[in-house]
């Protein structure tokens, strides 16, 4: 075996960890506090100013609520996070949480307690029914 060869292709394989670690491509991102919820929906949504912010219980995703009415629904996506403002969203509470329907194949799934998710779905309905109440003023 040539040792040289062992000691390049390790070098190499480190190196590239560096890399990917530099360029934060791996992990998983987690929303530790509401306050880092509000702020990633207003880094990502222009215009979008941020009132309260509901958390998963895993801290994988959340719901944030903007002072206009709009929800903005942010799930992680590798090391980063997807961010979607939802008009009107479609919700159904299941034994693990809150399923929200968002276009997509599958519906994002917020992991709460049944009795918050079902306070939580309430709450964007009547955001929701606010929002067409405000567009036909």
């Amino acid at each position: 075996m040539n040792w040289w060869l062992a000691a390049g292709s390790l070098a190499a394989v480190l190196m590239l960890a560096g890399i990917a670690w530099a360029l934060r491509l791996g992990g998983e991102n987690r929303i530790a506090t509401p306050a880092d919820a509000s702020r990633i929906a207003e880094d990502w949504i222009a215009g979008f100013e941020a009132h309260d912010a509901v958390i998963c219980s895993n801290g994988s995703g959340a719901l944030v609520f903007g002072t206009r009415g709009s929800v903005a629904l942010i799930r992680p996506s590798g090391a980063r996070f997807i961010v979607r403002e939802m008009r009107n969203p479609r919700w159904r509470s299941s034994e693990s949480g809150l399923e929200i329907e968002t276009g997509d194949r599958t519906p994002v799934r917020l992991y709460l307690p049944q009795a918050e998710a079902a306070a939580l779905g309430a709450r964007l309905d009547a955001t929701a029914d606010n929002d067409v109440s405000n567009s036909r003023a």
